[in-house]
């Protein structure tokens, strides 16, 4: 047999050998770094591109037909609570966001916008629970697409400048406690 029949990898003294078993390795290596840095994250902590900015103007009729918009909140903190009858989460919030709702009701305003949800039932939630607050219609739910809205519930915190100041998808009134005591200043 010649040596010229005698394959590559063999010849080269293994190294597709390494090749074969590099990239496995790794792939693998990569995939367990992403996960840990994945999984070390705070799910809660969602980063949302209007904190900083001015939060996005909107009039909307509430459940009682009212009229409300956020130019005329202008001078007070506003929390803005996305949120539907139909969320299991919103349900496990809505007590925790009543509570914060009664420590600060006198130095900030809070508002549910509902998300895709009837208004009816949403204002029925949200009143059995003990929501006290203006429940507010979204028609095709473009209010909450100009908030970048990606999941329930979703709350917003807005300073008396109509500058968001934070956001939230936790459901811990510590972290509801911590956006309204920013957004009041």
């Amino acid at each position: 047999m010649s040596d010229t029949s005698v394959s590559p990898s063999v010849r080269s003294g293994g190294s597709l050998t390494v090749w074969k078993l590099g990239i496995p390795v790794a792939v693998v290596l990569l995939l367990v770094g992403l996960f840990w840095f994945g999984f070390g994250r705070d799910p809660s902590n969602v980063p949302n591109p209007l904190v900083g900015h001015a939060a996005p103007a909107f009039t909307l009729r509430s459940t009682s037909g009212q009229t409300v918009s956020l130019r005329s909140l202008r001078g007070r903190p506003v929390v803005i609570n996305f949120f539907a009858a139909w969320c299991t989460t919103c349900i496990a919030e809505e007590s925790n966001l009543v509570h914060v709702y009664r420590q600060w009701r006198s130095r900030a305003t809070f508002l549910g916008v509902i998300y895709e949800d009837s208004p009816g039932e949403a204002a029925a939630f949200s009143r059995s629970h003990g929501g006290k607050w203006a429940d507010l219609i979204d028609p095709h739910a473009l209010t909450a697409v100009n908030y970048g809205v990606s999941g329930l519930p979703s709350t917003f915190f807005i300073n008396r400048r109509g500058v968001v100041t934070g956001y939230t998808v936790s459901l811990l009134p510590s972290d509801l406690t911590k956006g309204v005591r920013q957004a009041v200043g």
